[in-house]
């Protein structure tokens, strides 16, 4: 049985998300408890999993939603290009150029040109939001691009299906 996610936590009050396999405990204690299991790995596909519940379905639709909302907002039109599909459309060049500028033996440039007319992540409170729109209006020469872009972006949130 594979697991997606397994999460370790001190207080059983941490565990936030739906977990395949929840260890509340001292890492160390519980860890230690688990060694002499490994040898009963083998009969782990013989357990049968529990039905996910009401709250999993919820939130398994709410994450899809979210991905379909990212989605859009990532490919509204931005010159040269919003920051977010710069990582949408080209995981697979960005994860291998991180990874060679992190075990670089010299200061290393990782140089992403994006549109600075999207900045505004969508999950901002609204005193945020009112400082980053103050701050538009006292000076950003782009600002009026900017709140184009912003409500754009928006827009395509709440349209995405």
């Amino acid at each position: 049985m594979a697991h997606e996610f397994v999460q370790m936590v001190t207080n059983a009050e941490q565990v936030r998300y739906p977990v395949e396999l929840g260890l509340v405990g001292d890492s160390r204690v519980t860890l230690a408890a688990l060694l002499p299991l490994l040898p009963l790995l083998p009969l782990l596909p013989l357990l049968q999993p529990k039905a996910h519940g009401a709250w999993r379905r919820g939130n398994e639709g709410d994450t899809a939603r979210w991905w379909r909302e990212l989605e859009e907002r990532t490919h509204v039109e931005a010159t040269p290009g919003s920051p977010q599909r710069v990582f949408w459309d080209t995981p697979e060049a960005v994860g291998p150029a991180w990874d060679a500028a992190f075990a670089a033996d010299r200061p290393m440039l990782l140089e992403m040109v994006t549109d600075a007319a999207i900045p505004l992540p969508p999950d901002v409170s609204l005193a945020e939001a009112k400082a980053y729109f103050a701050a538009l209006w006292h000076g950003d020469l782009e600002a009026l691009r900017t709140l184009k872009a912003v409500a754009k972006e928006y827009w395509a949130s709440a349209t995405a299906s």
